[in-house]
C-alpha cells in the first residue's frame, strides 16, 4: 500500500482477507480450523482484512470459532497488529470485529472493547473508528480500520448496505 496514492479510498482497493483469521486450532473432528497460518504470517503474506471472533470471558476477550477457542486473546491480536503497523507505517489493516459463541449483553461486549482494550490496553491511537464514511489511505496508513459486526463499538458499521458491500458466503 506505500506505493499507492494517498486520496485514493479504501473501496478503489482490493483487500485480501481471511475466514476467521484466527481460526488455527481445529477442535472435535477438526471442523473449526480455518488458518493454518498465525496472524503475524498472514499480515507478512499480504492479508489485510482480518474476521475477528471475540468471546467476552472474565473480562475480556477470548477468540474463537464457535465453541472452540483458539488458545488467543484479543490482547495478541492487537499486539501482532500493532507490531505489523509500526514496522510497516505506509499499510492499513482492516478488521471486523464480533462477538462469538456469547450470550453477553452487546453493552457488556462494547464496554470490555472500550475501557479494556482502548482504554486500559492503550490500543485507542491504532484504530480508525469513524462512522458513515470510507476514508482515504491516507487517513488510515498506519491504523486499525475497525468494521464493526458488534454494536456500540464504533467504526464502519458492516450492515450499512449504503456504505459498504460485503461478501459473506462461507458455507
Amino acid at each position: 500500500m506505500t506505493g499507492l496514492p494517498s486520496a485514493r479510498t479504501l473501496d478503489d482497493l482490493t483487500m485480501p482477507g481471511t475466514h476467521n483469521t484466527c481460526a488455527l486450532i481445529g477442535g472435535p473432528f477438526d471442523t473449526a480450523k480455518c488458518q493454518s497460518l498465525p496472524l503475524s504470517e498472514q499480515l507478512a503474506r499480504g492479508v489485510r482484512y482480518l474476521d475477528i471472533r471475540c468471546r467476552p470471558f472474565d473480562g475480556a476477550f477470548t477468540i474463537h470459532h464457535g465453541a472452540i477457542y483458539q488458545r488467543r486473546n484479543f490482547h495478541d491480536v492487537l499486539t501482532d497488529c500493532r507490531a505489523f503497523l509500526t514496522a510497516n507505517p505506509g499499510e492499513t489493516i482492516l478488521m471486523s470485529v464480533q462477538k462469538e459463541h456469547s450470550d453477553a449483553p452487546d453493552t457488556e461486549f462494547a464496554r470490555i472493547f472500550h475501557d479494556v482494550y482502548l482504554r486500559d490496553h492503550g490500543f485507542a491511537r491504532w484504530f480508525h473508528r469513524v462512522p458513515g464514511r470510507i476514508p482515504t489511505l491516507g487517513e488510515v496508513r498506519g491504523r486499525i480500520v475497525l468494521v464493526a459486526k458488534a454494536p456500540g463499538i464504533g467504526g464502519l458499521d458492516r450492515y450499512d448496505g449504503n456504505l459498504l458491500s460485503v461478501q459473506d458466503e462461507w458455507t
